[in-house]
């Protein structure tokens, strides 16, 4: 993404409680919504320095989902991994990725 390029999403999706994050096909997070701040535990400006396989807790997981998924050409998937917690143990959450209209970066709801 350039530096002055903005990604635009509707109003609502800074507003619900699931986290929301748009990545680059690389698993870069670009943008990443309010209740991932919450859930995630880190300001979108830090996520935007990450990539989502850093967050994840199992190193195999986070391998097969950055090579199968960014891959695929399925318009939607959804699995269960466990998120490294900010302050305690590993977490569960369910992750639903939708390929972006562009087709070029995938958008992430973790619930």
């Amino acid at each position: 993404m350039k530096s002055s390029e903005t990604i635009q999403v509707p109003p609502w999706v800074n507003r619900i409680r699931d986290a929301v994050l748009i990545l680059e096909e690389t698993g870069a997070i670009l943008w990443a919504n309010s209740g991932a701040e919450l859930q995630l535990g880190a300001s979108a400006e830090e996520l935007r320095q990450q990539v989502l396989w850093d967050l994840l807790a199992d190193p195999d997981m986070a391998a097969q989902l950055g090579g199968d998924l960014m891959d695929s050409a399925e318009d939607e998937f959804a699995c269960v991994v466990d998120f490294k917690g900010a302050v305690g143990p590993p977490f569960p959450m369910e992750l639903t990725f939708f390929r972006d209209l562009l087709g070029a970066r995938r958008v992430l709801v973790i619930h």
